[in-house]
């Protein structure tokens, strides 16, 4: 199962972003992310909302991924190959 985790440390000076236990960034441009059902995220990047759909949760291949932020493409669903790689599309944009 994919986790997606957004940890506050010292006292909120710090935010640190991490995939399946891989850590991906410091600092980073998501502010919120919840799971909301199996293989679906939502959150705010860039005081904008965002989708992370995908995965064997959402009834697809474990290369079955889908990121939707108006920033990125507006309301359409961009593919893209794992979770690590949509989170990467929201943060390093």
């Amino acid at each position: 199962m994919t986790t997606i985790n957004l940890k506050t440390e010292y006292n909120g000076a710090l935010s640190t972003l991490s995939v399946n236990g891989k850590f991906i960034t410091c600092e980073p441009r998501i502010s919120e992310i919840a799971n909301v059902s199996a293989g679906r995220w939502e959150g705010i990047a860039s005081g904008e909302p965002f989708t992370i759909t995908g995965g064997r949760g959402a009834g697809g291949s474990s290369r079955d991924w889908f990121v939707q932020w108006a920033h990125l493409a507006g309301e359409k669903h961009i593919p893209v190959s794992s979770a690590v790689e949509a989170v990467n599309c929201i943060e390093f944009v």
